[in-house]
């Protein structure tokens, strides 16, 4: 099985390791979540979403594929496998490798599969890559999604602070300084299970309830389970059709209807972000993660980017926060 690749879509109205059995099949599992772009709450707490449909807090790199490029892909880093769009593998007529089995956020489906001889993006360099092929509209105008599959022992810079960056490089110690500001480090918390194998795992409260907490860069906005709702003090986000809710959608096109909500306090760590807007529903995914009665979340770029800096080395297994 491949664990979790996730791509970002709108909300309607608003706006573990890899595990391959029957390899002759080309029978491969890949779950993907799709999460719906919302803007920061305003600090008056009226909380009002804008309507758009938006690219914004999705965490791009440059790929060359084959030596062509480059192409714009989303860093998807709580996903176990990699997706190309597919427009891009027809242009680079990547061999097909037949039909995967993919556990999506709504369920179990199937996309088409294809190779890519050679894959580099910045310390990234491999070689005869599996990539699953996704729709333009899943994708929503990325290239393609590279996934934990690729990032395994490599560090992902992020910095927010003028012009968003976001480098893949080689695991080292953050560099500081005695007269550095304070950069709290949080451990990933090692995997159960092969299904969180190259999850990014932090130990996080909400309201005091304790949390499976997965970051995931590739999601614009985060992500939780009923069972979060229900243990924390979550309240409704008004759309400004005045709805409450927005839709997920998978890449193969598939939607279905999420509730936006709030969390009032979340605590990674020594680390404490207010205010957090969430897509809410009780997605295959969680019920994938044996985490359907447990509060559960997966952390998007939306809580990343309150932050000037965010380092995720996964070799040292640590992810270092620069307020």
């Amino acid at each position: 099985m491949i664990g979790l690749a996730r791509v970002a879509a709108w909300a309607q109205g608003s706006s573990g390791g890899t595990q391959v059995t029957e390899r002759d099949r080309r029978q491969i599992t890949l779950s993907m979540v799709a999460a719906v772009s919302l803007p920061p709450l305003p600090r008056n707490a009226v909380e009002q979403v804008s309507a758009s449909r938006s690219h914004r807090g999705r965490v791009v790199i440059d790929v060359r594929i084959n030596e062509q490029g480059p192409f714009r892909f989303v860093v998807d880093s709580a996903a176990n496998a990699s997706v190309i769009s597919a427009d891009r593998a027809e242009a680079l007529a990547l061999p097909t490798l037949g039909a995967l089995a993919v556990n999506t956020l709504l369920g179990r489906e199937a996309m088409p599969g294809v190779l890519a001889a050679h894959l580099k993006a910045g310390a990234l360099s491999a070689r005869d890559v599996t990539l699953a092929v996704g729709s333009a509209l899943g994708l929503d105008g990325a290239d393609g999604l590279i996934g934990a599959d690729l990032l395994r022992g490599l560090r992902l810079d992020l910095r927010f602070t003028g012009p968003q960056r976001a480098r893949l490089t080689r695991s080292r110690r953050s560099d500081r300084s005695f007269f550095d500001a304070e950069r709290p480090t949080v451990a990933i918390l090692p995997a159960r299970d092969r299904r969180f194998d190259g999850m990014i795992a932090l130990g996080a409260t909400v309201d005091g309830a304790e949390v499976l907490a997965i970051v995931d860069t590739g999601a614009s906005v985060s992500v939780a389970n009923r069972a979060l709702v229900r243990a924390a003090a979550a309240t409704p986000l008004r759309l400004r059709d005045g709805s409450d809710q927005g839709r997920v959608q998978s890449p193969s096109g598939r939607s279905a209807p999420a509730l936006a909500m709030s969390l009032a306090r979340l605590n990674i760590g020594r680390i404490v972000v207010s205010q957090v807007p969430v897509l809410v529903g009780d997605f295959h995914v969680f019920s994938l993660w044996g985490a359907a009665d447990r509060p559960a979340m997966l952390l998007g770029a939306d809580v990343l980017f309150r932050f000037r800096a965010v380092a995720i080395d996964l070799r040292r297994g640590e992810v270092t926060f620069e307020a």
